[in-house]
């Protein structure tokens, strides 16, 4: 963080002060080659990339890590410098279905990692409206 290559959010038990979960945000780029969608004639678009995404053991299985996720998608919708896309690099498996199950796409599934088109969240919460 003091590099300015991250940033981090950080969710606070108020019953106790500690750090329920986090997760950091830092610019990224991908190659158009594996988006392959009809996008400006550029080598890369701007992305988001959501890191280290945790939850802590005793906050698990509340609905939390869908809480901060939700959050993280709305800063980068939200920001001042556009990007086409939020990704991500899942741990594991696991931490792949998590965001499949929140409309994540394989970019790379070898490597486990993710992306979602941040337009498209914007136009689901539009029609939500």
């Amino acid at each position: 963080m003091r590099r300015r290559v991250t940033a981090c959010y950080v969710a606070v038990n108020c019953d106790d002060g500690r750090v329920a979960g986090f997760y950091t945000l830092s610019a990224a780029q991908v190659c158009l080659r594996q988006l392959q969608k009809k996008l400006p004639r550029y080598p890369v678009v701007p992305a988001v990339r959501i890191g280290r995404l945790a939850v802590e053991r005793r906050f698990q299985g509340r609905g939390l890590g869908a809480g901060l996720l939700v959050d993280a998608l709305f800063r980068a919708i939200n920001a001042d410098i556009a990007a086409y896309t939020a990704i991500v690099d899942a741990k594991d498996d696991r931490a792949a279905a998590f965001y499949r199950h929140h409309g994540f796409l394989d970019l790379d599934p070898d490597q486990r990692i993710l992306f979602i088109p941040l337009a498209r969240l914007i136009e689901t919460s539009e029609r939500k409206k």
